[in-house]
């Protein structure tokens, strides 16, 4: 009831169902729920979340296996993607809600699809399999720093390719790059068409 509530279409198992009476939920003068009710409900909702995400992981596994990729390396997640590599490629999962948001996304990494983009800043991406509703792409593997931050020369240096390149990033927070070397890569392929607007609120961002 709960996790419907939050609307999350999640399966939840046996050990994990509890009622008010279990929470021991009682009710203040507030009509504030008790403290004991309140963190177990967070506990269940956590718990159920791991659930889905571990589900998720383990079904793009089992559909990348599928076209013949074995003994992957597991990277990362996100909402809706799973990231693999086998020490040469990464392998990008992405499961969609729609045909439509698939699309959408399809349009989103054309910018990266097999061209000339310059390796210090950009990956060229290959498309692996497009299935109904979820899509895998594919590009090199690097090892490489997580970029929790960057610098102001690091930012200049890749706007200024974006620039030239008449690229677009959507979402350019530092989680999205890695660091090799002393220049930030971005690993999450996911551009718009240009425009000089554009550019200058993606600046904005980056700054």
């Amino acid at each position: 009831y709960l996790l419907n509530k939050e609307q999350y279409k999640i399966s939840i198992m046996p050990d994990l169902l509890l009622t008010i009476y279990d929470l021991g939920g009682t009710t203040s003068i507030n009509n504030k729920k008790s403290e004991d009710y309140i963190l177990c409900r967070k506990r269940l909702y956590e718990k159920a979340i791991r659930i889905q995400m571990e589900n998720k992981k383990n079904e793009a596994l089992r559909i990348i296996e599928k076209i013949g990729l074995n003994n992957l390396r597991h990277l990362g997640s996100s909402s809706r993607s799973e990231v693999f590599t086998d020490e040469t490629n990464v392998f990008k999962l992405s499961f969609f809600q729609s045909v439509k948001d698939k699309k959408s996304y399809l349009k989103e990494i054309t910018p990266f699809l097999e061209t000339n983009l310059n390796p210090n800043y950009f990956y060229d991406v290959t498309l692996v399999c497009d299935a109904d509703l979820y899509v895998i792409i594919k590009y090199k593997y690097e090892e490489g720093d997580p970029c929790e931050e960057y610098s102001l020369e690091q930012i200049t240096d890749f706007l200024s390719e974006c620039w030239i390149s008449k690229i677009i990033i959507q979402d350019c927070k530092p989680l999205n790059f890695i660091k090799i070397g002393s220049s930030i890569k971005l690993i999450d392929m996911e551009g718009s068409n240009y425009t000089d607007n554009l550019f200058l609120n993606m600046c904005a961002r980056m700054y």
